[in-house]
């Protein structure tokens, strides 16, 4: 049977050097496939919020602004709906430039 919705979620870290918040080529790519199939995505951001701007085809997206161990599993415990996400977040994500 076909899946009813997906969760993407991506690991990504700001560097002061670095310049620009994005997946690589390839990995955005891929997502782009994803969001282009007939089936709501859900966007999870792991680190950077900023991440999230990339994709604003998903059907909802998410901000952990962590990697750390704790914030995967809260965010697995949030998708499954065993704990209750509703967080206000601490800054605004706007479109890219």
């Amino acid at each position: 049977s076909p899946c009813r919705s997906l969760v993407l979620a991506s690991f990504v870290t700001v560097s002061s050097a670095r310049g620009d918040v994005s997946l690589p080529g390839s990995l955005a790519s891929f997502a782009e496939r994803l969001f282009g199939l007939k089936v709501p995505v859900t966007f999870c951001a792991l680190g950077s919020p900023y991440i999230l701007r990339q994709f604003p085809a998903a059907a909802a997206q998410i901000a952990t602004y962590s990697t750390a161990p704790s914030s995967e599993a809260a965010l697995a415990r949030g998708l499954f709906g065993e704990v209750p996400m509703r967080a206000t977040p601490p800054v605004t994500v706007l479109a890219a430039p």
